[in-house]
């Protein structure tokens, strides 16, 4: 035997319910003895890590194997009736045997097959209410030769060979595989506040020292201490997630993203106080002008910049817990826009979740131009028995003085979310003539770490 080969059909990243199909290509100089010749599709979620064992390392692999397909193509069935040996000779020349794998869906379980020599904690998950494996999509990280952790799928083709020392023969073609959003199992862990759902909304609250002429100082430790004439006045940024609600073990939740879209389908920001814009006219005495003349408003602030960030947090076990965190810029805009407390409205009682304690809020909604961006394709969000990767969407909102924009205060939010799949602008559906969920090209950076900025890393 001098040449085994495999050829697929299609070059493209699979997703839940595709076939994967082609041939094995089998080429004989003289003559070859065999038992069978199988083909499998397999998938398999493998973690490596080490840790101190007195003055040593100790490493282990764990490796979950999340599917397994196999196909006998030789002998053929019409054979395989009739013959009742274990052993086939196949003379000079070459040979091509089809096959044809479909992807399972989310009903598929792999029952977490584990080799017996690889490390295995079967409750690794437990806390993340998962049921079974579902099939995670590709993913791969390398911290070192013994830090990674990877979800890999494969077809394979064996040559068993029937003497007594066994020399079988087996090639393999790594593949892509995306799973469709309604097949994917992701963690919601993440979303969880004491152990109920996160609300649909984070904020950050901040208080801005104003004083009698108007301009803003950057509350600080010396401020504290000799605080000059003046009112503090509390400003919340608030981020409300607007998209669909889905489903998760712990109840529903708008924290999920769709990646290829627009960020502002999925996110609103505002901006609340507790304290209306007629209050701060008459602490200014701006509502006593003479007649003939307009009010100036003392009080305004500035948005001078918004910057938009998606962190992506990888966690795997072999030996120890392992974790990762990379950050991708999705946005960093400088802006100039002013806003006055006047603009701001009253917030309807139902709507006010808010860290803010006062019974009344007034709120102003952000421009959505101001903060828009599209939302990077970086994977999706999974969880398997020994590897889990969650996302978060970080924003930050520059507010400073219309006077002075050397005062400017950073408000920060974290929220966490479920990044799935997005829509893929350049494929149409041939009905509605509307963009549909492409699974054809892998994102850039796909199941590759290298370009992120790496934020931090722990045990």
């Amino acid at each position: 035997m001098s040449n085994l080969r495999i050829e697929l059909d299609h070059d493209k990243v699979y997703t839940t319910g595709d076939i994967v199909s082609g041939k094995v290509h089998l080429t004989v100089d003289e003559k070859v003895d065999l038992t069978s010749i199988e083909i499998s599709l397999y998938g398999e979620s493998r973690s490596r890590n080490r840790a101190h064992s007195g003055q040593l390392y100790m490493t282990k692999l764990e490796k979950h194997t999340l599917l397994e397909l196999v196909s006998t193509v030789f002998p053929p069935p019409e054979i395989q009736s009739i013959s009742s040996n274990d052993q086939y000779t196949l003379t000079e020349g070459e040979y091509t045997y089809p096959f044809a794998f479909t992807f399972p869906n989310k009903g598929h379980d792999a029952d977490c097959k584990v080799e017996k020599r690889f490390f295995h904690s079967r409750g690794y998950t437990r806390r993340d209410d998962i049921k079974h494996v579902s099939l995670a999509p590709t993913y791969s990280y390398k911290w070192s030769f013994d830090e990674y952790c990877r979800v890999e799928y494969s077809v394979s083709v064996t040559v068993h060979n029937p003497s007594f020392f066994k020399f079988d023969t087996k090639v393999s073609e790594i593949i892509k595989f995306y799973p469709q959003n309604e097949d994917l199992t992701f963690s919601s862990k993440h979303l969880l506040d004491n152990g109920q759902l996160k609300p649909d909304f984070d904020s950050c609250t901040k208080d801005l020292k104003y004083l009698p002429d108007g301009t803003m100082k950057v509350e600080g430790f010396f401020t504290k201490l000799f605080s000059p004439s003046g009112m503090e006045l509390p400003l919340e940024l608030k981020v409300s997630f607007i998209g669909d609600e889905v489903d998760t073990p712990e109840g529903t939740t708008k924290r999920v993203v769709k990646s290829n879209d627009n960020l502002s389908n999925y996110i609103r920001l505002s901006l609340q106080t507790p304290i209306s814009g007629r209050v701060l006219r008459e602490v200014a005495g701006d509502d006593n002008v003479p007649k003939g003349e307009s009010p100036r408003d003392s009080f305004k602030i500035r948005i001078s910049g918004v910057k938009v960030r998606l962190l992506s947090r990888i966690r795997y076990l072999s030996v120890k817990t392992s974790r990762k965190t990379h950050k991708y810029d999705l946005l960093d805009k400088a802006l100039d826009n002013e806003v006055s407390f006047c603009d701001f409205e009253p917030v309807a009682q139902e709507k006010c979740s808010s860290r803010l304690t006062k019974k009344e809020l007034y709120g102003l909604d952000l421009d959505p131009e101001w903060f828009d961006c599209n939302i990077a394709d970086k994977g999706q969000s999974f969880v398997t028995c020994n590897i889990k990767r969650d996302f978060h969407i970080e924003i930050s909102v520059m507010v400073a003085s219309t006077t002075d924009l050397s005062s400017e205060v950073k408000f920060r939010v974290e929220c966490p979310i479920n990044l799935k799949k997005g829509f893929v602008s350049s494929e149409l559906d041939n009905d509605t003539g509307k963009a549909s969920f492409g699974y054809g090209v892998a994102p850039p950076e796909y199941g590759d770490e290298k370009n992120s900025e790496p934020m931090e890393w722990g045990v």
